[in-house]
């Protein structure tokens, strides 16, 4: 990375690590090894004016601090013969240096190490930021921390232009690190941080990823894989030895670039390689001009990685939408009106149970912990208390999860009723029981309206396929039962779609297959027998087609499936379209039908 730094230096800025006036911050130095790194490469006759004025670094903790400091100095001892205290690291968290609050909470000396700093031109950023966007468990009260002006900064740039409805990882500390920096080095300079590798493909990250072309001219970046949730084929890939992938990050700005959007190149590393063959490559490939680059040109939803997709399946049916879930007016080009995500309790070991006795005593006495809670929380003496540090975390009381926290600071009263107990498809082909009920699951969605009585049972169904950014595969399923936010894979997330939705009485049964998918395909087909249950078991079968499933996987973990209305054998040839043309290319003579 210091070699890219330099590299990049000398070709963009005809400048150099020693060049006065190159600015140069980690913001999260930890034990100080980039500044140690970086001084290595620091032409002697300028170290003492870098290291006296130049060189910046934060750190949060008090330990790494300390070590950082003294491998720093000693570090310039060993080059000058000279010791000299570093006064370029200050003790301060880099994104609450944003909200102007920490000043009074450090030495005179701190207070004016940060001021010196936040008054420099930065022109260079290096580092490796946290990562971690979710805590595992709210019983642990070790959540991200939240930063005012940092937060809403990813609000109106990343988030808004986010398509995704779950935004959760973009607040992870490494986006928040690439955001600031970026801001950091004004109209011009380098940034270069080993991060977290999830923002070059993931879903959420549309929006990160439309806004780091609109604000670098060049960005490269080195994708060393590594990430165990995807699949590993070989053992000891990850660099560092975590579960997520990893890559090192370059972005460029210059002011000479006319350019109207950002040169991307991307090098990923080999899938078989494991983490010494990585080194190796790292050592001998020095720097991002012994690289053999490729470059990328993102698609209009801003995706980088495009391998693997097939622009056919933009023009088939999708099985539903976004906006036609909200929209009041008859829907029209998708299949499906509305659909739901699985029931995520929040808490499974409680809420679902094999035994319906066993889970209507779990479920009286988490709803009597619970209750007591939200009596002593309202008979507080300390009306400022924190609630996370108020609330008895313990497992074997009660399962915490951060909604059902707001409905206890709500002072919301949870009830028992056997009626709510009902039997719910878990995991694939095993039922299990679940208590139902809005108060202790933390999301059901529109499931109150897909099974709202036992009755509903035994006339409605729903398809269940795998949700975007699926990562155990794609996979399908139909049941006529509540399912599981996790049903198919405990990694995934899965949609359902059901062929009826009613009032949450059971009342009002309503079609759920739109009128205008019953008139396309009728159309299609010629042919006025179809009906809406043809198209449901048609859209299944389709779902569990080998050739499908293989070719559009790229798509289907970026969009909810798409389904193609293919041309039975005695209209094969007679009709010409878009959906033809595609279905040509997938297929080939395939003789399947539309009727089941």
């Amino acid at each position: 990375m210091v070699n890219s730094v330099s590299h990049i230096l000398e070709t963009e800025f005809g400048r150099s690590l020693s060049d006065v006036g190159v600015h140069i911050i980690d913001p999260f130095v930890g034990t100080g090894n980039f500044i140690v790194r970086l001084m290595q490469d620091i032409q002697g006759t300028a170290l003492e004016e870098k290291y006296r004025h130049e060189l910046h670094c934060n750190e949060v903790m008090l330990l790494p601090y300390y070590i950082a400091s003294l491998n720093i100095e000693q570090e310039f001892f060993q080059r000058t013969q000279t010791y000299l205290p570093f006064e370029g690291i200050t003790l301060a968290d880099t994104f609450e240096l944003l909200e102007d609050r920490q000043m009074q909470l450090f030495t005179k000396e701190n207070t004016e190490r940060v001021e010196r700093q936040k008054a420099a031109d930065m022109f260079v950023v290096i580092g490796n930021p946290p990562y971690n966007a979710w805590q595992v468990n709210e019983n642990d009260n070790n959540k991200n921390r939240k930063y005012k002006t940092m937060d809403k900064q990813i609000a109106e740039t990343y988030a808004k232009d986010s398509k995704a409805t779950l935004k959760n990882a973009l607040y992870d500390p490494y986006v928040k690190a690439i955001r600031w920096a970026s801001k950091r080095i004004g109209e011009e300079g380098v940034v270069t941080f080993v991060t977290n590798n999830g923002f070059l493909d993931g879903l959420a990250f549309d929006g990160m990823r439309k806004h780091l072309v609109e604000d670098f001219d060049a960005i490269y970046i080195l994708d060393l894989g590594g990430n165990a949730r995807k699949g590993l084929k070989v053992s000891d890939a990850n660099v560092f030895g975590i579960r997520v992938g990893v890559s090192i990050n370059l972005f460029i700005k210059t002011k000479q670039n006319l350019s109207p959007s950002s040169h991307i190149f991307h090098y990923q590393t080999d899938e078989l390689w494991d983490k010494e063959r990585k080194f190796d490559f790292l050592n001998e490939h020095q720097h991002i001009g012994a690289i053999e680059w490729k470059s990328i040109q993102p698609d209009a939803r801003h995706t980088w990685l495009t391998e693997g997709l097939h622009t056919e399946f933009d023009v088939f049916i999708p099985m539903g939408t976004k906006e036609t879930k909200v929209e009041k007016d008859t829907a029209v080009d998708v299949i499906f009106k509305t659909y739901s995500s699985g029931v995520t309790t929040g808490r499974d070991p409680w809420i679902y149970n094999f035994d319906q006795n066993a889970l209507a005593n779990n479920m009286h006495r988490m709803i009597e912990n619970y209750n007591a809670e939200v009596a002593r929380w309202a008979q507080r003496t300390n009306r400022n208390a924190n609630l996370d540090d108020f609330v008895v975390s313990d497992d074997a009381k009660i399962k915490w999860s951060s909604t059902l926290k707001q409905k206890l600071k709500g002072g919301q009263i949870a009830s028992f009723a056997e009626a709510k107990i009902r039997q719910s498809i878990y995991r694939p082909f095993t039922k299990s029981h679940l208590y139902f009920d809005r108060m202790v699951n933390d999301r059901m969605l529109v499931f109150p309206s897909i099974f709202p009585t036992l009755e509903t049972e035994s006339e409605n169904r729903v398809i269940i396929v795998s949700d975007h950014g699926f990562r155990a595969g794609f996979n399908t399923l139909m049941a006529n039962l509540i399912s599981d936010s996790h049903i198919l894979a405990a990694q995934d997330r899965f949609q359902c779609f059901p062929f009826y939705t009613y009032n949450e009485d059971g009342t009002n049964r309503q079609e759920n297959i739109t009128d205008w998918a019953l008139a396309a395909f009728r159309k299609h087909y010629v042919d006025d027998s179809i009906n809406k249950w043809d198209i449901f078991h048609y859209t299944y079968g389709i779902l569990h087609h080998h050739k499908y499933r293989e070719k559009y996987q790229a798509n289907l973990k970026r969009d909810l499936p798409h389904i193609p209305p293919i041309l039975s054998p005695r209209l094969r040839g007679d009709k010409e379209g878009p959906w033809t043309r595609g279905l040509q290319k997938i297929f080939g003579d395939l003789p399947t039908q539309a009727r089941s």
